[in-house]
């Protein structure tokens, strides 16, 4: 039993000795790391003397994001200081000095300490604070406050309020009040903010108002017949001219064909009957064509007509108007409808 009480008091003892080692022993930088970050020191040196600020914070923050030690953290500091940013300062040397000694810790190290801890304590009284006061909150209400666009917790308006010199919006805000200030603080000054919250009229939305529902679409009127009368008249109309067209070009074929065989023995004819026998096959020909397109057109008219759900319109005043022609070698109709 004592053997096990020791076993576990060596083990606990193991433990803790391992969480003491410092963060810095377990991620060491490797030699390309080291130098690069004193490629990046160097750099930032030569920007800042420059007044390239924002370029030298870049660098040395590069820097001490690789080492985490209290030279690259130290010219982070200054850099800020020298931006104005004397919170963001002051936090920087404060983490800096919280950095562990080492008894192997070089001069520069020892140096930067020494540094960092005279900037913490300029910078200490040398950054500007308000007190803001709230007036006029809803009672049972919390406001939000922000400053430059940053909430802040209310709880820190208890005391002053640390921030970096120069010009500052502070704004306040609940679901029905709001209110505002301006100001500009300089070094070392605390300066009394008072912010009226005005009612801003605004209450709890109101309940939308449903939109009435879109009217109801009339039926359609049934469709007119005047198409369907249109085709009736167009389809007879065909027809009639497909008729008279077929009647006369059969006539005329049948003609011509009969004066040809006339001159015509034992089916054998004469070479000069040959163009009147071609005119005859032509006039068939036509008439074939024009009797199928008067089939049609009746087809039509009658399918319209039988289509049809009215009464049927009166007679139009202008019925199909044909007049024959015939010509040589050829016939024809003219006419309208």
């Amino acid at each position: 039993m004592a053997f096990r009480s020791k076993l576990f008091a060596l083990c606990l003892a193991t433990c803790a000795a391992g969480t003491m080692v410092p963060a810095t022993a377990l991620a060491e930088p490797t030699a390309a790391e080291r130098e690069t970050a004193r490629g990046l020191m160097s750099q930032g040196r030569t920007q800042r003397d420059a007044k390239d600020y924002r370029a030298a914070l870049q660098s040395f923050q590069a820097a001490d994001a690789i080492m985490h030690v209290p030279t690259t953290g130290y010219e982070v500091a200054k850099t800020l200081e020298l931006m104005g940013q004397l919170v963001e300062a002051r936090d920087t040397v404060l983490r800096v000095l919280r950095i562990p000694e080492q008894p192997s810790d070089p001069q520069p190290f020892k140096d930067a300490r020494a540094k960092a801890q005279a900037l913490s304590d300029d910078l200490e009284v040398r950054i500007p604070s308000v007190k803001i006061a709230l007036k006029g909150v809803p009672e049972g209400t919390t406001p939000t406050v922000t400053i430059d666009g940053t909430a802040i917790a209310v709880a820190a308006l208890a005391g002053p309020f640390k921030l970096n010199p120069g010009h500052h919006v502070i704004e306040a805000k609940t679901k029905t009040a709001a209110g505002k200030a301006e100001i500009d603080v300089a070094e070392k000054e605390t300066k009394d903010v008072a912010i009226e919250l005005v009612a801003t009229g605004a209450t709890t939305a109101p309940e939308p108002t449903p939109e009435p529902p879109p009217p109801e679409k009339p039926p359609e009127p049934p469709p007119s017949s005047s198409g369907s009368r249109t085709l009736t008249y167009a389809g007879f109309g065909v027809a009639a001219v497909g008729a008279i067209l077929g009647g006369i070009t059969g006539f005329v074929s049948i003609s011509k064909k009969n004066d040809a065989q006339a001159q015509c023995t034992d089916n054998r004819c004469p070479p000069k009957t040959h163009d009147t026998i071609d005119s005859a096959n032509t006039m068939a020909t036509i008439s074939t064509v024009s009797f199928i397109v008067a089939g049609v057109g009746a087809g039509v008219g009658i399918v319209s007509l039988l289509l049809r759900s009215d009464n049927p319109p009166p007679a139009p005043t202008t019925g199909v108007h044909a007049t024959p022609w015939i010509g040589l070698g050829s016939a024809g109709v003219r006419g309208t409808f």
